[in-house]
C-alpha cells in the first residue's frame, strides 16, 4: 500500500488534464490497493480471533528490565518540568543503558541527580504506573467490538 502512494501522488499533477497518464496509474493501483486492504483486514481479523493472551507472562516481560518500558514516561515527566527534550532523552537513555547492563531501571532513575532534582517520589510513582500505558484499552476493545 505504501508503495502505491508515490505513483498516485505523482499522478495528481495531471489530474486537471485528464489524459491517459494518470488514468493508467489509477487503473492498476486502485484495484490493487483495495484488494490488498481487504486481504490485510481479513488477515488481521484472523490473527485477533486466534489470539491467546497470557497476562501473567506479559507482566513478567514488562518487569524483566526493572521498568525499562517506562523510559518514555520518565522522559515526558522530565520535559514537563521544563527540561529540554534532548536533555530529558539523555537522562532516559543514560539510565536505559544501565538497565541493559543489568541494573534495575527504576533504581537507576531514582538515583539520577537530574531526576532527584526535578521529580518527586510521587512523580516517579506516576511515571512507573502501568495504567498510563493501558489508559485507552477500554476504548480500543470497544472499537474492536471485543
Amino acid at each position: 500500500m505504501r508503495g502505491n502512494l508515490t505513483p498516485m501522488l505523482e499522478s495528481m499533477a495531471t489530474w486537471h488534464e485528464r489524459d491517459l497518464t494518470n488514468s493508467s496509474v489509477e487503473r492498476v493501483i486502485l484495484p490493487d490497493t483495495t484488494t490488498l486492504v481487504d486481504w490485510m483486514l481479513a488477515k488481521f481479523a484472523n490473527i485477533l480471533e486466534g489470539l491467546i493472551v497470557y497476562p501473567e507472562n506479559m507482566m513478567r516481560n514488562v518487569e524483566q528490565m526493572g521498568g525499562l518500558v517506562f523510559s518514555e514516561q520518565i522522559m515526558l515527566a522530565l520535559i514537563a518540568t521544563g527540561l529540554s527534550r534532548e536533555e530529558a532523552y539523555g537522562v532516559a537513555q543514560r539510565n536505559a543503558a544501565k538497565a541493559w547492563a543489568g541494573e534495575d531501571f527504576r533504581t537507576a532513575v531514582a538515583s539520577d541527580p537530574i531526576v532527584i532534582e526535578r521529580l518527586s517520589a510521587q512523580d516517579l510513582e506516576h511515571a512507573f504506573d502501568i495504567r498510563q500505558h493501558l489508559q485507552n484499552l477500554d476504548h480500543t476493545f470497544a472499537a474492536l467490538n471485543i
